[in-house]
């Protein structure tokens, strides 16, 4: 049984798009783990791949001292769309 239309996205983070009726969520996976970075009404998700920067893909962590690491010497900016960003 499928739901919706899934896409792989190309040069773009999130990795895929899935299509549910009037909606657009944005996800990625690993191994058995699913990450939605975003689910959005279709005429509030036009194609962002032409009119956003394109980021660097989210790296992964084996514990909070690498990630602590990474972080001092990048740039989040090149990774998170801060402009975006909503108190969770």
């Amino acid at each position: 049984m499928t739901y919706g239309d899934f896409k792989k996205l190309t040069n773009f983070t999130p990795e895929y798009r899935l299509r549910v009726g009037d909606y657009r969520v944005l996800f990625e996976t690993e191994n058995d783990k699913v990450t939605i970075y975003r689910i959005r009404h279709r005429k509030k998700s036009i194609d962002r791949r032409y009119t956003m920067k394109n980021f660097k893909k989210m790296p992964r962590f084996k514990n909070e001292g690498e990630e602590l690491e990474f972080w001092s010497t990048y740039d989040s900016a090149e990774y998170i769309e801060w402009s975006k960003a909503e108190r969770a």
